[in-house]
């Protein structure tokens, strides 16, 4: 009988720990704020132009490590300080997106250079390789004797609007 109350007790003991632990938790995950070094995730949806061109809402969150570099910096640092709950609506211009469209960016390529002139379509990427590094671009125009290439990234120019919901902040496994 001894041994029960002693087994009970040391039961009872575990259990109210693992309660106090799992409230004290609890209670920091709503005060832990982003900052470098953790690990956030959240659903997003990232629109320009009225159009909706990404979203994780209903799917997979997206997880980064905040200060390594992994978004753009001007959203990075709108993410800071915001903690599990928080939504917000963040409005990048092109200047602090993807920049501004450059007319220099564009190559007129003979269309004798590609090996493959069927799979070629207006809106489509190509990648090749440029000055020891892989350059990719959308196809702007095709015609019997040229292939109109343009550089940019595809949202340069473009304002972005996201709207950000933060689901998890926790210090990552580096740091």
């Amino acid at each position: 009988m001894f041994m029960n109350q002693k087994r009970f007790g040391y039961s009872c003991f575990v259990f109210v720990i693992t309660i106090l632990l799992l409230n004290n938790n609890l209670r920091a995950a709503g005060k832990v704020k982003i900052r470098d070094g953790m690990m956030v995730s959240l659903n997003y949806t990232l629109t320009a132009n009225d159009k909706i061109l990404e979203s994780t809402v209903g799917k997979t969150p997206f997880t980064y490590v905040h200060g390594a570099k992994q978004l753009l910096p001007s959203l990075e640092k709108e993410l800071n300080g915001l903690k599990v709950g928080n939504k917000k609506k963040v409005k990048l211009l092109p200047k602090d997106a993807y920049g501004p469209i450059n007319s220099k960016a564009v190559e007129i390529v003979p269309l004798n250079a590609f090996k493959d002139t069927k799979s070629l379509k207006i809106g489509g990427m190509i990648t090749h390789q440029g000055k020891g590094r892989t350059v990719r671009a959308t196809i702007k125009a095709i015609d019997d004797e040229s292939v109109i290439l343009d550089y940019n990234h595809p949202l340069a120019g473009k304002t972005l609007i996201y709207e950000i919901e933060v689901l998890e902040v926790k210090p990552s496994k580096k740091g």
